[in-house]
């Protein structure tokens, strides 16, 4: 596990290096709620295309991959989940669990996160722990102040839960900022720190400033574009949210980078999703599928497939030499991580084969062990 935590503690290093912000993209979350749905939408732009859909299973006993002299956090997954990963398995970009339950990451500069004693995760394994473990945006921030959250990458996180509770997180000199309810007064994230999105905003022309949004940075233009539409949006409003969030979708997501459109529908708890260069739309009903812990229960879509309407019956069970050819074309395509030692991408990608499921609780005869924790796949 120690070769295993040096070697993703790397990649991010290097992501975290070679990553100037005319590179990172740019990425959008919000949030539309009403009486016809809530849904948590997100715009992934990314220079590297690709990717597998993960469907993951409760029951899984996992330890987070730190440091050494770090106390690793260890959990067992209490919700599956269904998360779109580009750097292999179980370090997700976001996704959305069975209770509801969605989060991603994007990129925030000046990101710096806090000495904690608390149980140590790395910051995107976070998301997967959150995904794990929480129903509501409440826990994730309880989470975030109370775990050793680290990562050489520079991240903020935005989260939405069924109930209609959306959050910011972010981690700046040195300690965690939540936003909440009044604290948040519009569910939405870019690649600016919130206040100084809010701030942006105040001076923006219809706003009470003098600013016209293409005065400012790409990533406060984006903030204050997507604000004037979700201030548009009103109660009964015609057109409906899943249709909304789309269009709102394709009008965020017009850089060549522009490679997944999310829209997580958090009270029927369904995926929809676009992919670059596909017209068609996917989606995926987590109350369809099954998340038992057992052979064969972590299932991939690969992104570059056909993709059309209900995506279940095209998953396939996860193969290691998957994860593996995922990792190594990632990372061959992501410039800045040239040359990258082969041990080192073996190491990531044959992390997961290590995970088991908990054993299940089973009368045990006097003297007799009980059962013991077995792999999955």
């Amino acid at each position: 596990m120690k070769i295993f935590s040096v070697v993703v503690i790397t990649v991010l290093a290097l992501l975290a290096i070679g990553l100037a912000p005319a590179e990172l993209g740019a990425c959008t979350g919000f949030f539309i709620g009403g009486q016809d749905g809530r849904l948590m939408a997100f715009s992934y732009d990314w220079p590297v295309a690709g990717g597998r859909v993960l469907v993951n299973p409760t029951g899984l006993v996992k330890t987070a991959l730190v440091g050494e002299g770090l106390a690793a956090a260890t959990w067992t997954a209490k919700f599956g989940s269904v998360t779109f990963n580009q750097y292999g398995r179980e370090f997700p970009n976001g996704g959305m669990n069975r209770a509801g339950l969605a989060m991603h990451t994007l990129w925030l500069d000046g990101t710096s996160y806090p000495k904690s004693d608390g149980p140590a995760i790395e910051a995107l394994q976070w998301i997967q722990y959150c995904l794990d473990s929480y129903k509501t945006v409440g826990e994730v921030a309880e989470s975030a102040r109370t775990m050793a959250i680290s990562s050489p990458a520079s991240l903020h996180f935005f989260a939405c839960d069924a109930a209609g509770s959306c959050a910011v997180i972010e981690f700046l000199d040195g300690a965690p900022v939540i936003r909440t309810g009044d604290e948040l007064p519009l569910p939405l994230l870019t690649n600016s720190t919130y206040a100084g999105s809010i701030a942006a905003l105040d001076r923006s022309l219809g706003y009470g400033g003098a600013v016209a949004p293409s005065d400012q940075s790409d990533s406060l233009q984006r903030f204050v574009q997507t604000a004037n539409r979700l201030n548009t949006i009103r109660v009964g409003d015609p057109e409906a949210p899943l249709e909304r969030a789309f269009a709102m979708l394709a009008e965020i997501g017009t850089s060549d980078q522009n490679q997944w459109r999310i829209a997580y529908d958090l009270r029927a708890k369904v995926v929809h999703f676009t992919v670059r260069g596909k017209s068609e739309r996917g989606r995926l009903s987590l109350t369809a599928l099954d998340f038992t812990c057992r052979d064969g229960a972590v299932r991939t879509l690969d992104l570059a497939g056909a993709i059309s309407g209900d995506t279940a019956a095209a998953l396939k069970p996860y193969r290691p030499e998957d994860n593996l050819e995922l990792v190594r074309s990632t990372i061959a395509r992501t410039e800045f991580l040239q040359p990258f030692p082969e041990e080192r991408l073996l190491g990531l990608a044959n992390y997961p084969n290590g995970l088991q499921c908990a054993a299940p609780r089973q009368p045990a005869a006097s003297g007799t062990p009980g059962p013991r924790p077995f792999p999955v796949d």
